[in-house]
């Protein structure tokens, strides 16, 4: 084999090594604890967010660019607010109703029923940038505070909504004082 041709598979090595690297560690952003923590596929929907009636569970991921995006943004936010991002989970569920069904299930008073108490909730919206429903609620106790979003988007091929609950916990990031000399 000559030399050119090795350098040129040598190069052609390298780069895939890189790119696969790569991949690896934006993977890692996206899901910084897979396993163990703070960015999970919840099992089932939380106790203080009412279920939509008829709406299942489904075995899906959220996308890593839609991971990479919310994560980066609930950090951003909580940056800003002085907060300290705790976790970020989410859950999926399908159900055989329209986003304006869902819109009219999670209103601002159901959700204030439930414990969602932030002054001047958004509450749901129907939003054609996601070709859906996005709903925003948050709440806070204490020094803990707690944001959800609700993601609904019609289906035409399987004649269902995909609901995305995604949920961010966040607390009082601690004040540190510097003496003056």
């Amino acid at each position: 084999m000559n030399s050119t041709l090795r350098r040129i598979l040598i190069s052609v090595c390298i780069v895939a090594m890189a790119l696969t690297g790569a991949c690896s560690a934006i993977e890692s952003v996206a899901r910084p604890v897979a396993r163990g923590g703070s960015q999970n596929g919840a099992a089932r929907l939380w106790p203080d967010v009412p279920p939509l009636a008829g709406a299942d569970a489904v075995e899906l991921d959220l996308p890593l660019l839609l991971r990479l995006a919310l994560y980066s943004s609930a950090s951003d936010m909580a940056r800003d607010s002085n907060l300290k991002l705790n976790s970020f989970d989410f859950v999926i569920h399908r159900a055989a109703v329209t986003p304006e069904e869902v819109q009219s299930f999670y209103t601002a008073e159901r959700m204030a029923a439930a414990g969602w108490n932030a002054e001047k909730q958004p509450g749901c919206t129907q939003t054609a940038s996601l070709g859906g429903l996005l709903c925003t609620f948050a709440r806070s106790r204490g020094d803990r505070h707690t944001a959800l979003f609700i993601v609904a988007g019609y289906d035409d091929a399987a004649a269902s909504t995909h609901i995305y609950y995604v949920r961010f916990e966040s607390t009082r990031a601690q004040q540190t004082v510097t003496p003056v000399p």
